[in-house]
């Protein structure tokens, strides 16, 4: 055979070889890629069971909690995840300490769900409705079945008792929702605006942080 057919031929075997459907590539993840992951799971499973100490902590003293915040932020200055959970964190306190200002400063770290309900919750305490409502309509079309929750506290909020009890009625109505923590909490709505003089809230469900919350389960709630 001669040398340039034998040369085609290794380099069409060596093509085929290449589009061989990837059957011996090497796998996406490799093994100190699996180890690293390991290692960030441990360190953040580590960081939320301090975390949720702190949170058992927060209620009776909440100006130590913040001082542990800043210090965690410090030690985990180049981690994303954590340095968010940190500010939202942060955000929550300063929000029940009635610090809304602050708490907006914290809760912009980063934008989620989470996070623009809780700008929801301070706009409504520092009586910026109409900023309140901007947000509350963006969530909507993110969220739609918690959004409704939250839309009706809002309405509650501004004295619109009708509306709530509608969007109340809604998740009521909707049984695939029982297994979300806000179900219970509508039923709990609907039995108050129902009196004769009900009690309308005065604030907006702020979604907590704390890792031990589980919000897709009703129990003990």
């Amino acid at each position: 055979m001669k040398l340039n057919t034998i040369l085609l031929l290794l380099l069409v075997l060596s093509i085929s070889c290449k589009n061989d459907g990837g059957k011996n590539d090497v796998p996406l993840t490799s093994y100190e890629d699996e180890l690293e992951m390991k290692k960030w799971d441990s360190i953040y499973s580590n960081f939320q069971e301090y975390e949720i100490k702190l949170y058992e902590e927060y209620n009776k003293n909440p100006k130590f909690v913040i001082s542990k915040i800043d210090s965690l932020l410090t030690v985990y200055k180049t981690d994303a995840n954590i340095k968010a959970d940190l500010h939202y964190f942060k955000g929550e306190v300063f929000y029940y300490l009635g610090e809304h200002k602050k708490s907006i400063q914290e809760l912009t770290f980063e934008n989620t769900r989470e996070t623009e309900i809780g700008l929801v919750c301070n706009y409504i305490k520092l009586k910026k409705f109409q900023k309140s409502k901007q947000i509350l309509d963006s969530i909507s079309r993110k969220d739609i079945n918690f959004a409704d929750y939250i839309y009706a506290n809002y309405y509650e909020v501004i004295g619109e008792k009708n509306q709530a009890l509608k969007l109340y009625e809604d998740i009521k109505n909707d049984k695939g929702l029982k297994r979300f923590f806000y179900y219970q909490l509508a039923i709990r709505r609907i039995i108050e605006l129902k009196k004769d003089k009900p009690l309308l809230l005065n604030s907006i469900y702020f979604p907590t942080g704390n890792p031990n919350f589980k919000e897709n389960i009703t129990n003990g709630l």
